[in-house]
């Protein structure tokens, strides 16, 4: 068992468990993006998640993932959100601004 302080310590670390997402191409069945509102709100499948009101009018890739959906903004991980309903998701891309 690791003592307390070794918890601490800083170690040299590689990228994230699940660096598929930020590895490889994000298109497929299981991405789909959306633009975010002026108010920092997204909609997928009738379910809105705040993104932030500071990322209002930029593009955001969802990876699904079953039960869940993760949100990414570029290479940043925004956050990671159950599905409140396993309905298919029609729209997979977001509308263009006009």
């Amino acid at each position: 068992m690791a003592t307390p302080a070794s918890r601490f310590t800083a170690t040299e670390s590689g990228p994230p468990a699940d660096a598929s997402a930020l590895l490889g191409e994000r298109s497929g069945e299981d991405w789909i993006s959306r633009r975010v509102a002026p108010n920092g709100v997204i909609s997928v499948a009738w379910q809105e998640i705040s993104c932030g009101k500071h990322r209002g009018g930029r593009r955001v890739d969802i990876h699904l993932q079953g039960p869940t959906m993760q949100i990414w903004d570029g290479e940043e991980l925004i956050k990671t959100v159950l599905r409140t309903s396993q309905k298919e998701v029609r729209k997979k891309r977001a509308a263009r601004a006009s």
